[in-house]
Parts: C-alpha cells; sequence; structure tokens
C-alpha cells in the first residue's frame, strides 16, 4: 500500500516556512532549488517561501572546491552569506541565523512547516526525533546524508504521525547513540580525495524533488532516495515496515 503525504491546506494561501539546518555542501544545493521552488511558486500564484539558513561556520579555503561559495566569501558565515545573496537576486527576506540550530528553544520547530537537516552531526538529528509526541504532527523532515560516493534522502513527519511517515532516525535508529565527529579537511585536495566531487548535488537533486512535489502537487508518494555517484544510480524504496518495541 502506497503511503501519501500531504501538504496542509494552508499552504495555499501563505509562505511557506522553511528552516535549511547547515548551509555547507548539501545545504548550499538545497537553498538554491528552494530559490528555484519560491520563484516557481509565485509564478503559479502562490504566496513562495520563506526560508530561514541555521548555520555557525566560516567559509574556508576548503569550502570552494565543492560548496556554493567563492573566493570573496572567505571568512563569512555560511548562512549569511548564502542568504544574503538569495534575498539580492530573488528580492526576498530570507532570515540567516549564525548559529546552530537548538529546537529545545520555544517554537524553533513549530515556527516551520518544513525542516531540511544538512549537517554532518547525529546529535542534532537526534535532538529534532526527541521532540515531545503529539505537538509537531504539521512538520515535515527532511533529511540529507551522504557519504563519500553515496547518499540518501528520508522525509518523514514529526510528531505522532513519525509512525505512519517514518523520519530519518526511524530508518536509521543508530543515529541516537552515534557520536559526532567535528574533523575538518584541512586542504581542498584532502577534501576531494574524501568525498566525490559532485555527490552534495546528486543527493540534493535527487532528494528535492519530493519537496517540490509537495509544495506544487500538494502531496507526495515518495518517502526515500538512495544515491551512488559510482554507479550512478537513483532508488527509491517504500516506507519499511517498523518494529513495534
Amino acid at each position: 500500500m502506497t503511503v501519501i503525504l500531504k501538504a496542509p491546506a494552508q499552504w495555499v494561501n501563505r509562505p511557506i516556512k522553511v528552516a535549511v539546518i547547515g548551509a555547507g555542501g548539501n545545504g548550499a544545493e538545497a537553498i538554491d532549488c528552494l530559490a528555484m521552488f519560491h520563484t516557481a511558486n509565485l509564478a503559479m500564484g502562490g504566496a513562495g517561501l520563506m526560508v530561514t539558513a541555521f548555520d555557525p561556520s566560516e567559509v574556508r579555503e576548503v569550502n570552494l572546491v565543492r560548496q556554493r561559495f567563492w573566493m570573496s566569501d572567505l571568512g563569512c558565515n555560511k548562512a549569511i552569506c548564502l542568504i544574503s545573496r538569495y534575498n539580492l537576486m530573488l528580492g526576498t527576506q530570507w532570515d540567516a541565523e549564525p548559529c546552530a540550530f537548538d529546537c529545545e528553544q520555544d517554537d524553533d520547530v513549530t515556527d516551520y512547516d518544513i525542516i531540511i537537516t544538512a549537517c554532518d552531526l547525529p546529535s542534532v538529528r537526534a535532538q529534532i526525533s526527541k521532540q515531545p509526541i503529539g505537538r509537531f504532527n504539521h512538520v515535515f523532515w527532511l533529511d540529507l546524508g551522504n557519504m563519500s560516493h553515496h547518499g540518501q534522502a528520508i522525509l518523514g513527519k514529526l510528531g505522532e504521525e513519525h509512525v505512519k511517515y517514518p523520519h530519518a532516525v526511524d530508518h536509521y535508529p543508530q543515529i541516537r547513540t552515534m557520536e559526532d565527529d567535528n574533523t575538518k579537511s584541512c586542504s581542498a585536495a584532502e577534501s576531494l580525495h574524501t568525498q566525490s566531487m559532485l555527490m552534495n548535488r546528486f543527493v540534493t537533486t535527487a532528494a528535492m524533488p519530493m519537496i517540490w512535489d509537495l509544495i506544487h502537487k500538494g502531496e507526495t508518494d515518495r518517502n526515500a532516495v538512495y544515491v551512488s555517484v559510482k554507479t550512478l544510480s537513483v532508488g527509491s524504496e517504500g516506507f519499511p515496515e517498523l518494529e513495534v518495541v
């Protein structure tokens, strides 16, 4: 049986509020897609998107290879740099938060219709997944993750409805106990040796059509995408059977 995620009816009458957690490799690609979605939604008579990006990091030279930054961006906060660029180009008033996302603060989760996690810290995903049951049933959660040559994206929901629409931590419960790895590449050359050049763009391009379906069609029957740059393959699976503990 196909399980369909449906967008709330109120998305038609107001801007769709999106939080992007992480403005690096995957996050920058996701924001670029959201800029296109915003323009397209306005063209179809919608109210567009309101995007907020969270990232405490500054642009380093190693980021210039695979991420959407240029030499002139060095030393700038990633979220501020990207959001300022799109505000200038699109005339939007999107927000940039030069800090980590903290869903323990009031309304940090309920303020958004869609949360996109594009960071490499398991603790952030675990924190989001532990939000009180029953409070956030309207919030969609897209998680983007990748290794050196393969990646996945999981679209689910928070709150009670995550049982019917499993999110990333339902698919990968080991995230709850994984430790954060804060090791950063020292050089562009090292970065290219440890991860395929277009990995971030590949996984994000495969994942974001799920968000576009919600915005454009009001629903999607896709919840997971798996990609490999080694085999140039993109695959989709249905909702897995969840074990009752």
